[in-house]
């Protein structure tokens, strides 16, 4: 390795430990036991807690042999998106490397387990849109702190093995673990299964799950080939196995297919570390979907390659049997979240290894009632939201807004005066991306929705207005203009639709959606627009000028094609922004959520922001 690829590499993890408000140095780990059982015999599960950023702690299960000769491996399982310690693949897989001879920890993702204000699982309570965007940075550097705070925990056990830690994650844990592994070098082997693909901008993982990964993703855009660079990190540090079913939807969304897109991010990490043989590898199960791949038999082959099972050895796996894990959970009674048990997804594992008994909340659980009331401002997702708040930087990248039901009827008709407004929050500051000199005009947006329409109401301060263009489709941008860019998917941005209006109330829509083969413009069904100065003759700079004001509906209908539901569910994420350009004196061009400054174009769908709408 040069001494520049040293540099560079160091450099890459502390940008990304910095981004995601990773602490340095890593907290006091302050480790505490809350009692043991033995889940079956020969093995012993122990209830521990340790601390975490913000001051909080971690609820988490240790799975160990009874006896154990000498040092061994020790191995951290990160759950997916509304997994937790309870999970079946959480406990499966501490007590199947347990028997091989691994020391094993599982853990609550925050929001979920004993860190949900419910004591609850499958919850996604972290889910929910918080703004400014710098939360759902410092939400996914907490996970990574977690998951760093979890191999302190194994290093300092005395029967644990420091250069023999493994690191698995599954799904949204794949994507915590595809960071943690490219910062945390005291990690030897990673697993990133049902996922692992991370991809380029306006891709999956810029448009997936906002707050645990879509922002924090996409605040990374300053790595530039942030996958390649990711990966880079990884064969700095050491083997990495990405595993997934060849019909797994979250790594099918490029049209060449998951083993073609592995190929190409692999030979562009080669190209960047100058170490092809030191890459990611992968492994990949036809007719297979979403899977916590780590259970299986070619996952544990692998492991064993890396960082050898005491207990086990390649044959020995090759003999073992295995569980079909819908048959097992029937059997003992073991759920599994309904979305994920069919065949196709965790229901259709089949899970190395026989026998291995189900466990109840109670085993499970760190703490009683009593202790976890006690406890819980150290452990639940909104202690942290409070925390998190009061530290607060204004680094975030990307805004975040809710649009909020209207609570009685709208009339179009440009005065914003209907009573229903003021139950809509500001869209506010917009950013002056280009700015060199001039006054910065605020314009203050306000959004509503109902079953039928989203609700847009643009108030513009504006000392001189103009506006010159009265044909349909004209170039209004020219003119004093408002425009909205809206993606109803928010997996993919760069399918969106525009709605640019000048000040005399003239249209232009163009349909950028990767399905769409008709002309560059576009016209929108049922739209209802209204300028406070709507005219079909050309305005002029007036001494009189002060304002103007723009509102519109647009019937949901329209976007048929792109959103999940027509209307959005309350809950549901879409991703647009929203502008204003100048006219003749003082042209300036301003935006809600912010462009990069190198990129000098409104249409760059990676910098929109985020918008939830919520039923109240």
């Amino acid at each position: 390795m040069s001494a520049d690829s040293v540099r560079n590499a160091h450099e890459w993890r502390l940008q990304i430990l910095r981004d995601l408000f990773v602490p340095s140095p890593l907290p006091e780990l302050r480790p505490a036991a809350y009692g043991n059982f033995e889940p079956e015999p020969g093995i012993v599960a122990e209830r521990i807690t340790y601390s975490t950023a913000y001051g909080l702690r971690v609820p988490a299960i240790l799975y160990r042999p009874k006896k154990q000769a000498s040092k061994s491996l020790g191995i951290v399982v990160v759950n997916g998106h509304g997994g937790d310690k309870y999970s079946w693949y959480s406990f499966y897989s501490g007590i199947l490397y347990a028997r091989a001879g691994a020391v094993v920890l599982t853990y609550d993702a925050m929001g979920e387990g004993e860190r949900n204000v419910r004591r609850a699982s499958e919850t996604r309570a972290h889910d929910k849109l918080q703004s400014p965007p710098e939360l759902a940075q410092r939400l996914s550097g907490l996970m990574i702190t977690d998951a760093m705070q979890a191999v302190s925990y194994l290093r300092g056990r005395p029967e644990v093995d420091s250069k023999r830690i493994g690191a698995l994650g599954y799904s949204m844990g794949s994507f915590v673990l595809s960071l943690t592994c490219a910062v945390d070098d005291r990690i030897h082997a990673c697993v990133l299964a049902g996922g692992g693909n991370l991809d380029g901008p306006g891709g999956y993982w810029d448009g997936s799950k906002p707050m645990c990964q879509g922002i924090p993703y996409e605040s990374l855009s300053f790595l530039g080939d942030r996958a390649a660079v990711i990966y880079t990190l990884h064969a700095f540090r050491g083997p990495t196995l990405v595993y997934n079913g060849l019909d797994d939807e979250i790594v099918r969304h490029d049209p060449r297919g998951p083993e073609a897109f592995f190929r190409d991010l692999q030979q562009r990490t080669a190209a960047l570390s100058g170490r092809r043989e030191s890459t990611f590898q992968t492994g990949f199960e036809p007719g297979a979907g979403h899977r916590p791949w780590f259970v299986t038999k070619p996952v544990a082959l692998w492991l064993e390659q890396q960082l050898d099972f005491p207990n086990w050895t390649p044959a020995s796996i090759e003999r073992m049997p295995v569980t079909h894990i819908s048959e097992w959970a029937k059997t003992n009674g073991v759920e599994i979240d309904k979305s994920y048990a069919t065949e196709k997804r965790e229901g259709g594992a089949l899970a190395l290894g026989a026998g291995v008994p189900p466990l109840t909340r109670g085993q499970l659980s760190v703490f009683d009632q009593a202790q976890w009331e006690r406890e819980k401002d150290r452990l639940i997702y909104e202690a942290w939201l409070r925390t998190a708040r009061a530290q607060l930087t204004g680094r975030g990248v990307l805004p975040a807004y809710e649009i909020r039901r209207a609570p009685s009827p709208i009339v179009i008709d440009g005065k914003l005066d209907d009573t229903a407004w003021k139950a809509a929050p500001l869209a506010a500051p917009f950013h002056f991306n280009w700015w060199k000199s001039g006054e910065k005009e605020a314009t203050d947006v306000r959004m509503l929705w109902d079953d039928q329409n989203l609700y847009v109401g643009f108030y513009c301060h504006d000392r001189h207005i103009s506006a010159a263009v009265t044909e349909r489709h004209g170039p209004v941008s020219k003119d004093d203009c408002v425009e909205i860019f809206l993606s109803p998917n928010p997996q993919k941005p760069a399918n969106y639709y525009t709605f640019e209006i000048n000040a005399i109330g003239t249209m232009l829509n163009r349909n950028k959606a990767d399905w769409w083969n008709g002309p560059a413009t576009w016209e929108p069904e049922g739209v209802s627009h209204r300028t406070s100065l709507q005219s079909s003759s050309p305005k002029l700079e007036s001494a009189s000028d002060q304002d103007w004001v723009v509102e519109l509906a647009i019937p949901f209908r329209n976007f048929a094609r792109d959103s999940a539901h027509t209307p959005p569910t309350p809950g549901e994420i879409w991703r647009l922004n929203l502008y204003r350009t100048g006219g003749i004196t003082n042209p300036q061009q301003s935006s809600w959520s912010p462009l990069p400054p190198q990129v000098h174009s409104f249409h760059t769908p990676t910098a929109f922001g985020f918008v939830e709408f919520v039923d109240r």
